[in-house]
């Protein structure tokens, strides 16, 4: 979405949009609690299918366009920002997780 946004900066009456992945999961995790409650004891995946279209919003502009485009640039480049560090860090973790394994694989005790 946030490279939506971004191509689509110039484009008279685009809305930008966005995704509460917060609200998301939450919703996830409640009609699971709910399945299993009701008794039905298996979830399967597709119990967990939910639409991505009725979990987008449209972005609330701080500042007007005389075009009618809500694409804020300088907010879009933070959230790109945002994601391109967790995701470098999430990919150390990761790394530092594999480097563990063939550590404890390469164990002289063996």
């Amino acid at each position: 979405m946030l490279a939506s946004n971004i191509a689509n900066a110039d484009t008279p009456g685009y809305k930008a949009t966005d995704l509460n992945f917060s609200a998301a999961l939450r919703r996830a995790l409640d009609n699971q609690s709910a399945q299993t409650s009701s008794g039905e004891g298996y979830v399967g995946a597709a119990d967990f299918q939910l639409s991505t279209a009725s979990l987008v919003q449209y972005r609330q502009p701080a500042q007007s366009n005389l075009d009618g485009n809500t694409v804020d640039m300088d907010l879009e480049r933070a959230e790109f920002a945002q994601n391109a560090i967790l995701y470098q860090v999430a990919l150390n973790a990761l790394n530092d997780e594999l480097k563990e394994f063939k550590l404890a694989s390469s164990d002289p005790r063996r």
